[in-house]
């Protein structure tokens, strides 16, 4: 790795990680507590606080990753190999997380439902695992159903996105994998986009992050290091994104909108020695170490422990703006705690995918 890619890596991972914990503050303060406390919508944070943003931050970065290093290679590992590692990376935590939410329900400890009248949020708490719990009902939505286009939110909500990360990284990794077609392949990744796009706007920056990595690979985009002076311009356009992003969300703007914004914020990240100084300090390097099981681990601990807390707030007429905060605040860091416990399924995954990219190929 020479020297100038290591920082880079290193501060996606980090932009990674704080989009990452900016999704659970988002879900525990903004939009849980945002519609009986509107002073929890507080607008100069509606920029860093906007899911879009955030989860096409994701999918940029995604896109960007599993392509950067399969561009032009005739090298690549077998297609099916590659496309099964990629399950298995998904597919392995998000198993073990369905089964913290089945336990969790089987022990009566699903308390989401109950507190929709509480905080005038009925319609998205009740959609909460609308299916009566049972094993086989939770092996196959953390195996096929959770991965579909078209499918009922039964074991968690938010893993909507799985759809988006597992197909798009079919579209992207097919893309890139043989160079004699893959001039041909950005039709492909267009086509892609545009689909994925019709599902959530946000998925279209899956496949333009690839393109991102398509573009390098061409020495047609970024081809000199950045420099001090042209760092600071991307640090600006870093921070001028987010604003962007606050105005589009306090208006109401279409996602599609904000979409883009999630692209622009992994450029200026690639090019702002400044802002990689910032991402890839070590606090930062351990969210984007974290951010998988966080993403995965913030449903159970808001089904649960959040709820509880609501629940018993309010029994006790103590449910407040003030209270509220606390509870979401408890709610972060019950999650990042939750997303460390998970560690070690999460280091697991990776030694088994990396060790089946080390067998002989057929």
């Amino acid at each position: 790795m020479s020297d100038t890619a290591a920082p880079r890596l290193a501060a996606l991972d980090g932009l990674r990680g704080w989009a990452a914990l900016l999704v659970v503050v988002f879900h525990m303060s903004w939009e849980l507590f945002g519609t009986v406390f509107p002073s929890f919508h507080v607008p100069l944070l509606a920029g860093l606080l906007n899911g879009d943003l955030t989860v096409s931050i994701f999918f940029a970065l995604s896109g960007y990753v599993l392509t950067r290093h399969r561009w032009g290679r005739n090298d690549n590992p077998n297609i099916i190999s590659t496309l099964l590692r990629r399950y298995l990376r998904l597919e392995l935590p998000i198993l073990a997380s369905v089964a913290v939410v089945l336990v969790l329900m089987l022990l009566g400890l699903n308390f989401a439902a109950p507190i929709g009248q509480l905080i005038d949020r009925v319609q998205w708490l009740e959609t909460f695992t609308v299916v009566q719990p049972d094993v086989d009902t939770a092996i196959r939505f953390a195996t096929v159903d959770v991965f579909k286009f078209v499918r009922l939110n039964e074991y968690n909500p938010f893993l909507w996105t799985m759809t988006i990360e597992l197909w798009g990284s079919v579209i992207v990794l097919a893309a890139s994998q043989w160079p004699f077609v893959q001039r041909l392949a950005i039709i492909g990744l267009f086509a892609g986009g545009y689909y994925l796009g019709k599902f959530n706007p946000v998925g279209a920056c899956l496949p333009a992050g690839a393109m991102l990595a398509m573009l390098e690979s061409w020495g047609l985009f970024f081809t000199a290091p950045p420099g001090r002076r042209g760092g600071l311009i991307f640090l600006g356009i870093f921070i001028a994104a987010i604003g962007l992003a606050t105005w589009f969300h306090l208006a109401g703007f279409s996602p599609w909108a904000t979409a883009p914004l999630g692209l622009v914020l992994v450029i200026a990240a690639l090019r702002s020695p400044q802002l990689q100084a910032v991402l890839a300090t070590p606090a930062s390097r351990w969210l984007g170490h974290i951010s998988f099981p966080l993403y995965l681990m913030q449903f159970p601990v808001l089904l649960s422990l959040v709820s509880w807390l609501i629940i018993t707030a309010a029994a006790h007429s103590a449910l407040t703006p003030l209270t509220a905060m606390g509870i979401a605040i408890v709610g972060v860091v019950a999650s990042v705690a939750a997303a460390w416990a998970f560690l070690p399924i999460e280091r697991f995954t990776l030694r088994l995918i990396r060790r089946r990219a080390t067998q002989p190929q057929p």
